[in-house]
């Protein structure tokens, strides 16, 4: 019955998720600014908004494609969310290894001290709802 999905549900699973995302985020966002004092002018809850429904519509949409086409979509779905997810924390810690010049954005804009500590969360945020909650709410 998993394989009946329509897009529809898929992108109403997509939403809603996002939306709880983006609530989460944002909060995480004034606590991490606010509480320990991490200065960053650089993220604002609009783009955090913006981000986690437009990634979480991606996601909701990939969420359909493996359930409509593979006999095991949902394993291949959870799969690609942690190839994301995952690396993404990673490479935040790791900037040397993948020669990245830490302390800066491509554009030469200098990273905050604690941006990890900021972005980290709401990485893992948004991955356990995309693997959660698309399912969840897609039904």
């Amino acid at each position: 019955m998993e394989n009946k999905i329509t897009f529809a549900q898929s992108y109403k699973g997509g939403v809603f998720s996002g939306l709880i995302a983006a609530i989460l985020s944002t909060a995480w966002n004034f606590i991490a600014q606010y509480g320990l004092d991490i200065q960053v002018s650089l993220i604002s809850w609009v783009e955090i908004t913006f981000y986690t429904l437009f990634f979480m519509l991606i996601g909701s949409s990939l969420y359909f494609i493996c359930m409509r086409f593979f006999k095991r979509g949902k394993l291949i779905f959870t799969v690609i969310v942690l190839l994301y997810t995952l690396p993404s924390c990673y490479t935040l810690f790791n900037y040397d290894v993948f020669n990245i010049n830490y302390g800066t954005f491509s554009n030469e804009t200098l990273l905050p001290e604690g941006f990890p500590l900021l972005s980290i969360p709401m990485l893992l945020i948004s991955g356990a709802l995309a693997l959660w909650g698309i399912p969840k709410f897609s039904k």
